[in-house]
Parts: C-alpha cells; structure tokens; sequence
C-alpha cells in the first residue's frame, strides 16, 4: 500500500490486490476529523480507478 497524509488530517492509500481472480484496485482513506474522531473508509475499484465500491466504514472515537 502506497499513500500518505501529505500534511494534512487526510490520508489517502492504494494497493493492487487479487480479488476473486482479478486485479482490484484498493483506496483506504483515513479522515481525521478532530483530536477525537477518526473515520476509516474501504474501496474497491475493478475499473483502474473510475469508480469505486466501498465495502467497509469505520468511525473510532475516543473517550
């Protein structure tokens, strides 16, 4: 997985995986959305990237 938060409370990632016999494109995104909240998304793209299937969403808060 490559990617990075380029300064920002946003990282953005990506990775090549096998997926049912296919290549998929992956895109895992990270938000910081303030000193307490984290939001987490999962996607897959079978198109290189034109459009994307999000399959897993997260959001941890700490108390």
């Amino acid at each position: 997985m490559v990617g990075g938060f380029g300064g920002g409370p946003r990282g953005v990632f990506y990775s090549v995986e096998e997926y049912d016999g296919r290549q998929i494109l992956v895109r895992f995104v990270i938000d910081a959305e303030g000193a307490d909240r984290c939001r987490f998304e999962q996607a897959f793209s079978a198109d290189a990237g034109m459009t994307w299937e999000s399959n897993w969403i997260a959001v941890d808060t700490r108390s």
